[in-house]
């Protein structure tokens, strides 16, 4: 990681970061906090960052972000999608499901690309993941 330059994470740094992501290999090197104030306060960094915390161990951090997104959702929108990823980085599959069927609801553009990013890899040959692609007309 380098030390100089923008602080601010950019399109690039996060696409050349993903894959290290998805393996789990991911060190949260200060905590929770630390990134926090690295990355905007946006609902959907701050989703990725309690996803990235599941991911490196650190799930009592990880359930604290969720939290704070819930609470979050209360004054403003966050969109499902978000909290969905977060519940099933946390392995709260039926909260998950949950919030990706409100996603549904809400007409979440993100959804489109449920068929191809592999965040939803483990949960392709469930039965409720099928209905939802069926529900969504993917091909």
């Amino acid at each position: 990681m380098r030390e100089s330059g923008s602080l601010l994470p950019s399109d690039s740094a996060q696409q050349r970061g993903a894959p290290y992501r998805l393996q789990g290999k991911i060190r949260v090197v200060s905590g929770r906090y630390a990134a926090a104030q690295l990355s905007p306060q946006s609902p959907m960094m701050q989703a990725a960052l309690g996803r990235t915390l599941v991911l490196s161990g650190k799930r009592d951090d990880s359930t604290g972000v969720l939290r704070d997104l819930h609470n979050l959702a209360e004054r403003r929108y966050v969109s499902p999608f978000e909290l969905a990823l977060c519940h099933f980085a946390l392995n709260e599959t039926d909260q998950g499901f949950d919030w990706l069927a409100k996603a549904f609801q809400d007409r979440c553009f993100e959804l489109i690309s449920l068929r191809v990013d592999p965040r939803w890899h483990a949960l392709r040959r469930t039965p409720r993941f099928d209905q939802l692609i069926s529900q969504l007309g993917l091909p």
